[in-house]
């Protein structure tokens, strides 16, 4: 859960818990 899977550009340009969430959930 906790994992790369788009690339990892939101979690970092977003919150740490609204890009990561979101682009970790998908």
């Amino acid at each position: 859960m906790g994992r790369r899977r788009r690339g990892g550009g939101e979690r970092s340009r977003r919150t740490k818990n609204r890009g990561r969430t979101a682009a970790l959930s998908r």
